[in-house]
């Protein structure tokens, strides 16, 4: 079975650290591991982003929740990975999604006043942090200049920005409307036309079987 220290390796914004150099920030820094049950909520959202929070094990689920249409974007996420960590810093520092365990979880939470010490004594930390950020920029980027902001460019850029890398089971949903109505007739019927083994659209859902696939018919 791997030590915590291997889980905490494979982490995204811990990548590329040396074992020794882990293992004293470990003795330094305050790491909090949390267990959450079946059906426990591990975040929520709109609440105030003051950890940055690793799950280590266990499969999770997040739901993101939108604005007038009502969008609601659900993935179901693999560990290890990361909740939301662009939200640690800048204007916005509430948690702009709910995760709830769907097994028994462990988590990893580090303050945000640790984890800006961190940051500030490994290069590592620090450019892991930043090329996440830079990812997630670009991305939006891409997203504007492909072509409209509406349409299904708006459809990818949600896909591409709101989930993440293995995350299955994902589902874009307009409870108060239609696909249609939101996106428009066009949009939906190209989603249609790149084949259900990889994305099936519902009147008011569209299912992603194939992320990766998905996002580089687009990217």
């Amino acid at each position: 079975m791997p030590s915590i220290f291997e889980h905490l390796m494979n982490l995204p914004l811990f990548k590329g650290v040396s074992l020794d150099r882990l293992t004293e920030i470990v003795g330094e820094i305050k790491f909090e591991f949390l267990k959450f049950e079946k059906g426990t909520q591990i975040v929520a959202a709109g609440e105030p982003c003051t950890h940055i929070v690793f799950v280590l094990s266990g499969k999770t689920r997040s739901s993101y929740h939108g604005g007038e249409t009502r969008l609601t974007l659900e993935q179901r996420c693999t560990p290890p990975t990361v909740v939301a960590p662009e939200y640690l810093f800048g204007r916005y520092t509430d948690y702009p999604c709910s995760v709830v365990a769907l097994e028994e979880v462990s988590v990893l939470r580090i303050s945000k006043h640790d984890y800006i010490k961190i940051l500030g004594r490994d290069e590592v930390f620090m450019f892991n942090y930043l090329n996440l950020l830079s990812l997630n920029t670009q991305k939006a980027n891409m997203g504007l200049m492909s072509g409209s902001t509406g349409g299904i460019d708006r459809i990818i850029m949600i896909l591409s920005m709101l989930t993440r890398p293995g995350s299955s089971e994902i589902c874009l949903k307009t409870p108060a409307t239609t696909l249609i109505e939101v996106f428009g007739s066009e949009a939906v019927e190209q989603m249609r036309r790149i084949g259900s083994a990889i994305v099936e659209v519902l009147p008011s859902e569209l299912h992603v079987y194939d992320r990766e696939k998905l996002l580089r018919l687009y990217y």
